[in-house]
């Protein structure tokens, strides 16, 4: 129980900043889709 917890304690940061990752990248390319639709 205690490695268990031991990888979930070690897992979960990295599965919060993958997915934090993700939605940055997703958000900064709107942001570059709108600023070229704007630059049109």
């Amino acid at each position: 129980m205690l490695a268990g917890h031991g990888w979930s304690f070690l897992v979960t940061p990295v599965l919060i900043g993958s997915v934090v990752i993700v939605s940055m990248s997703k958000g900064l390319q709107k942001v570059q889709q709108y600023s070229l639709k704007s630059d049109c």
